[in-house]
């Protein structure tokens, strides 16, 4: 090790927070630095099958599994609402983004919504298997019938009932 905390391979030590698809993809990860994981991703794992087994390892290699503050909580529900993103993401999505900025760290993710609060954000992140988005988006809602917009997702229009559907805002 040298003494600026890299690897003597030359490797930087990066924070890693990671969500579901990160440990479940199987793609070797990063383990020059610190792995974190918030409660909600773990939970997601059922026991028994490999995506169960790749967690197990990395937690018996030091993944640490610590929920995110309420603060960085907020923060990131309300870049979400902002960008429209909020109804597309779980909890544990949530809990990704905000331990991340509670630890300074990477998010690493496929997960193209988790990428664009990321990105509102100022976070880094990663993409495992996916390109990763090029651009950041925020969403509008609109009605496939009338055409009404609506600032947040509803599950029908409430002028003619139609189908109310995410659209890239300007």
């Amino acid at each position: 090790m040298r003494p600026d905390g890299g690897a003597a391979s030359g490797k930087r030590r990066r924070t890693l927070v990671l969500d579901s698809g990160a440990i479940s993809a199987g793609k070797p990860l990063d383990h020059e630095g610190v792995l974190y994981a918030p409660p909600a991703v773990v939970d997601e794992f059922q026991p028994g099958g490999r995506s169960r087994r790749a967690l197990d390892y990395l937690l018996e290699a030091g993944l640490r599994v610590i929920p995110p503050t309420p603060a960085a909580l907020g923060e990131v529900e309300e870049a979400a609402s902002r960008t429209g993103d909020l109804p597309k993401l779980s909890g544990a999505d949530l809990e990704v983004l905000a331990l991340a900025r509670d630890v300074q760290g990477i998010v690493v993710t496929d997960d193209y919504a988790v990428q664009n609060v990321a990105a509102r954000l100022n976070l880094p992140f990663e993409a495992i298997l996916q390109p990763g988005i090029t651009e950041q988006i925020t969403w509008s809602y609109k009605c496939r019938g009338c055409g009404k917009q609506y600032a947040t997702l509803a599950k029908e229009c409430a002028v003619c009932g139609s189908e109310v559907r995410a659209v890239k805002g300007k």
